[in-house]
C-alpha cells in the first residue's frame, strides 16, 4: 500500500511516501522530499507545481499525455482582477500570437491534405 502524507513547515511543504510493498517484494520503503514554496511566487509558483504534478503521479492519477486532445495541465496565469502592466501585456501578445501561428500553419497544413484526399479521390472515380 502507498501512503502519501503532507506536512505544512515554515518554508513550504513537506511530502512523505511510504511504500509498504517497494518493487512487489515486500519491502518497506520511505521517500521524504521538501517543496520549498515560501517564495514561490516569484519563481512562477515552479516548486508548488512540481508538488501538485509528483503527488498526482504518485496516486496515479491520470492527467493525460503529449498524444491526447486533452491533458490536466497546471499553469499560472493573471488573478480575474489582476491589472497588468505594459510589458506584462506586449509579452502576453507575443506569446499568444506564436500559438495563434502554430494553429493556423496546423489549419493550413489540414485543408492542403483535404484537398489533396479530394483530388485523389476524385482521379479514383475517373478510373
Amino acid at each position: 500500500m502507498l501512503e502519501v502524507k503532507l506536512e505544512i513547515v515554515d518554508n513550504g511543504i513537506i511530502k512523505t511516501v511510504k511504500d509498504n510493498n517497494y518493487n512487489s517484494a515486500g519491502q518497506s520503503r520511505e521517500f521524504r522530499k521538501v517543496y520549498e514554496t515560501e517564495n514561490d511566487k516569484e519563481g512562477s509558483y515552479t516548486n508548488t507545481m512540481k508538488l501538485f504534478y509528483e503527488i498526482s503521479d504518485d496516486l496515479g492519477i491520470d492527467m493525460g499525455n503529449k498524444f491526447d486532445n486533452k491533458v490536466l495541465d497546471f499553469r499560472v496565469s493573471w488573478g480575474s482582477h489582476y491589472e497588468p502592466n505594459f510589458t506584462e501585456v506586449k509579452n502576453a501578445i507575443k506569446e499568444h500570437s506564436e500559438e495563434l501561428r502554430y494553429l493556423r500553419g496546423l489549419e493550413k497544413a489540414m485543408k492542403n491534405n483535404r484537398i489533396a484526399d479530394e483530388i485523389i479521390k476524385d482521379q479514383k472515380n475517373k478510373i
